[in-house]
């Protein structure tokens, strides 16, 4: 009989443990960061199933950044969504690789010039502050925000824009959806898990 119930009490010992031992690991969750600014968080998901996000908000025609508080969070394979207070909800295109994670964020455009009424050729600037814009030529090679060049094509089929930067080469693939003289861009930004400041 003592030596069923050392057993039973080794076994729940065990169990105790383990079940510490993996909230423990867990308890933090996930934080990301850009893979240039490594210490700044911008997208927290934490175990208890909130979340925070550093949004881009404009004041009095400035961009500002602000973290917002949200209720709950759904992760798939594809798409993280966040839900504040209110229920309202913010998708978020994702995929995942050997580095981390590659989130998009989501910017509507105006058009100031059209060339292609049926397409993306043109100077379309940013709804809530023109000094960000596109401008896509007819030949495919395009301006960004005034300082970037490079060449881009297009997918309609799969709502895509394929960007090769001069310079570096480097490249990008936007999502897109144009609607009328609305043009929605999601644009990559490659995250990594935050890093302490030194000294801390």
């Amino acid at each position: 009989m003592k030596k069923i119930k050392r057993i039973v009490l080794t076994l729940l010992l065990i169990t105790v443990f383990t079940l510490l031992y993996g909230c423990s690991k867990d308890i933090e969750g996930e934080s990301w960061a850009y893979n240039f600014e490594k210490t700044k968080e911008i997208l927290r998901l934490n175990s208890d199933g909130t979340a925070s996000y550093v949004i881009k908000v404009y004041e009095n025609g400035e961009q500002v950044k602000k973290t917002k508080e949200y209720k709950s969070y759904k992760k798939d394979d594809s798409y993280i969504t966040l839900t504040d207070k209110n229920g309202s909800e913010l998708r978020l295109r994702y995929f995942k690789d050997d580095s981390g994670i590659t989130v998009y964020e989501t910017t509507e455009y105006e058009p100031i010039l059209r060339k292609d009424e049926n397409g993306i050729a043109g100077v379309w600037a940013d709804k809530n502050n023109h000094d960000y814009f596109y401008d896509f030529t007819v030949d495919g090679s395009f301006y960004e925000d005034g300082y970037f060049t490079g060449k881009y094509t297009v997918d309609a089929e799969k709502g895509t824009i394929n960007f090769v930067y001069d310079g570096d080469s480097s490249k990008a693939v936007l999502y897109y959806k144009l609607e009328g003289d609305s043009l929605t861009i999601e644009y990559p930004w490659p995250m990594v898990p935050t890093e302490k400041p030194e000294g801390s």
